[in-house]
């Protein structure tokens, strides 16, 4: 009896754990729920996990009215950063904006945290970036005006560090 009871119990787990991954859902045996990875990211960039950190202002350099706020968190493990910004000019359709952190310090040193992508729902400008790399002394900020040609170089500067 008690083998058949112990069947019926490991038989009804692994149904609740298939159905909860077929419904896209990923569930422990316990009934614990599990992050998506969507969820993690969210998590991840939520004005609660950069409170720990300082807000950097960033600054219209194209005679414009743009202006952002950034944060850089570094762990142990990596390093991740978020970028806010309003007021960016309107872009034509072979256009787009791009984030870049700067190491002015032993040598200049750069490189690209990808694109900015528009939320309607906010009128914001979003910029996301994480690495497992640690990049502690990339403190410094660009937002840039870049024409969709693949040339890998930052081009009009719109927005800095202050």
């Amino acid at each position: 009896m008690l083998k058949k009871i112990t069947t019926a119990v490991f038989l009804l787990l692994i149904l609740f754990t298939v159905t909860g991954c077929i419904a896209g859902e990923k569930t422990d045996p316990f009934n614990q729920q599990i992050l998506k990875a969507e969820d993690a990211k969210t998590s991840i960039f939520s004005d609660k996990f950069f409170n720990s950190v300082d807000t950097i202002e960033l600054k219209d350099v194209s005679d414009g009215t743009a202006t952002a706020k950034a944060w850089i968190k570094n762990t142990s493990e990596q390093t991740i950063h978020k970028v806010v910004a309003t007021n960016l000019p309107k872009l034509e359709d072979d256009y787009f904006y791009e984030g870049w952190l700067v190491q002015k310090a032993p040598g200049l040193d750069f490189f690209s945290t990808g694109e900015l992508k528009y939320s309607e729902e906010t009128n914001e400008w979003i910029l996301t970036y994480t690495s497992d790399e640690i990049k502690a002394d990339y403190d410094f900020v660009v937002i840039t005006l870049e024409k969709k040609d693949n040339d890998p170089s930052p081009d009009v500067h719109i927005l800095e560090s202050r």
